[in-house]
Order: structure tokens, then C-alpha cells, then sequence
């Protein structure tokens, strides 16, 4: 047996401790061969699906990096994990649309947490894909998530996109009708720009619309 591999019945932990070892030193095929090993040990795990992907990824073998992390979304669709991992893949090889379905399946599958919403639209916001980014954000706060940080980034991205109205609705949605309704859009834009995280600040700051020029719509 290879000496880098670990015996047969090691437990995960020690097949991913010693994949791990071997990718920060540099020897990705051999941490590769290790994870190969360790899949068909624990077919079950997210982890070292996870990272046989990534290490496929790094070889440079992408196609097959792909078609792992699809299978294994096939039965675990609320793996973000594995969705967040195919979506950078996907952004890599310049194929945005793409990147942005696949996040996007991950929301109907059943509700995220707040801070997995909030990493979807900061990456896909990044990427370019806002209109992708605020329907997360709406869908979200049409489904009672109301985290202060969640309807800030839903307010920058109605007025970069200006599409305040599909805010307010999803905001309708939640209360059920519209009493009331103005008054929680406006709460929730007074707590602008200070419920904003900081990496989204600046942008606020350039936005060439203020707040008063939403409220006058």
C-alpha cells in the first residue's frame, strides 16, 4: 500500500486530515488518489466529496469536478456547501448564467440561513448577476427572514436594479397585506446605511439615488 494512504478501516476524519496535509504541501495528485480512495470508503460524506471536487479542480480537471458536484446535488440539494463550490467553478470558466442557476436552485429546495442568503447575493452580486442576487433577497424576505443586514442589500440592489417596487411586494407578502406595509419600507431603509456590512458600504455610498429619491417614487 501506498505509504501516503491511510489503512482501510481509518476513520474519516484521518483520510481528510491526511488529504488536507498533502494539498498544502503541494502534492495534489497524491491527495487526489487519497480522496479517490476515501469516497469509495464514505460515499455518504459531504466532506470529501467536497474536496475531491476541489482537488479536481485544481489538477485541472474540471469537467469531472462539475459532474461530481451536480451528482451529489442531485440527492443533497440543500448542500450549500457543494452549491457555493460548483457556482465559483462555474464563474471561473466565464459561465455566469450558469453559475447564477445554480444558486438559485438551491433556494427551492427549502429555506437557507441568513448568512447563506447573505453570501449568495454578496457572490452573485459580485459576479455581475444583481437581478439573481435581489431575487434571493426578495424571495427571503417574502418568507419572514428579517435580519436588518438581509433588507439592506435588498434596498441596494431595488435601486441599483430600480426595481423598488419588487421589494415593497415581497415586503407585502410577509405582512400579508398593505397596512402597515409603508411603514416597515420605511424602517427598514432608516437603518441604512449602518445595517449594511461593511464590504457593501461603499457601494452604497456611490449609488447616484438617495433614500429621499426612493420615498419620492
Amino acid at each position: 500500500m501506498n505509504a501516503s494512504m491511510p489503512p482501510a478501516d481509518a476513520p474519516e476524519a484521518e483520510w481528510l486530515a491526511r488529504g488536507r496535509a498533502l494539498t498544502l504541501q503541494g502534492h495534489v495528485q497524491t491527495a487526489l488518489a487519497i480522496y479517490e480512495q476515501a469516497s469509495e470508503h464514505f460515499p455518504a460524506s459531504s466532506d470529501i466529496r467536497i474536496g475531491l471536487a476541489g482537488l479536481c479542480w485544481q489538477a485541472g480537471q474540471q469537467e469531472r469536478a462539475e459532474s461530481l458536484l451536480r451528482a451529489w446535488l442531485t440527492d443533497h440539494h440543500n448542500d450549500d456547501a457543494s452549491t457555493f463550490l460548483l457556482v465559483d467553478l462555474l464563474r471561473e470558466q466565464g459561465r455566469l448564467g450558469d453559475a447564477a442557476d445554480a444558486m438559485r436552485t438551491l433556494f427551492t429546495h427549502g429555506p437557507q440561513s441568513v448568512d447563506t442568503v447573505i453570501r449568495a447575493i454578496e457572490t452573485l452580486d459580485d459576479y455581475g448577476r444583481q437581478q439573481d442576487a435581489a431575487a434571493i433577497g426578495e424571495a427571503a424576505i417574502a418568507n419572514g427572514a428579517n435580519d436588518p443586514r438581509l433588507h439592506a442589500y435588498a434596498g441596494m440592489l431595488a435601486i441599483q436594479l430600480r426595481t423598488v417596487r419588487a421589494y415593497a411586494a415581497a415586503l407585502r407578502h410577509r405582512h400579508g397585506d398593505d397596512s402597515g406595509c409603508r411603514r416597515v419600507e420605511y424602517s427598514a431603509w432608516a437603518r441604512w446605511p449602518a445595517a449594511l456590512p461593511r464590504r457593501a458600504t461603499s457601494r452604497f455610498r456611490l449609488l447616484p439615488r438617495t433614500t429621499a429619491a426612493f420615498h419620492a417614487q
